[in-house]
């Protein structure tokens, strides 16, 4: 299979494992583009607050990615994980998806596991062989 399919099937696989983890305890917010690392924004099910609330609930965002085994390399942007004081976006989550139909697993990760566990490239690209999570 072409790296270009393989790629944009293994998004699309991700991307539908994620969701469905995440239908079940968060409410998932729609827009029309993927862009800053949000394949998904989320916020918690509270019903005594809405957005228009004094003090509204915060946000998270989720990256999925998703690998067909341990041995892929993942790559994330610095400026996806870190605020402008290079600490750790504590609204930040990274879901990982390895596997296929019966041998699948996924991990989640927070900012500050990534900042810890990742190495940074000269490019500004967390990265992690996925045998070493």
């Amino acid at each position: 299979m072409p790296d270009g399919v393989k790629r944009n099937q293994n998004g699309s696989i991700g991307e539908a494992r994620t969701k469905a983890l995440l239908m079940d305890r968060f409410w998932i917010l729609e827009r029309s583009v993927d862009i800053h690392g949000a394949d998904f924004i989320i916020q918690r099910k509270l019903h005594s607050h809405n957005l228009l609330s004094e003090t509204p609930t915060r946000f998270g965002i989720v990256q999925s990615k998703c690998s067909q085994n341990y041995k892929t390399q993942h790559l994330l942007h610095k400026r996806y994980v870190l605020n402008n004081n290079e600490e750790p976006h504590l609204e930040f989550f990274l879901i990982v998806n390895i596997g296929i139909e019966d041998e699948q697993h996924m991990g989640l990760l927070s900012a500050t596991a990534i900042c810890n566990g990742f190495d940074v490239d000269e490019k500004g690209f967390y990265k992690k062989n996925l045998q070493k999570v």
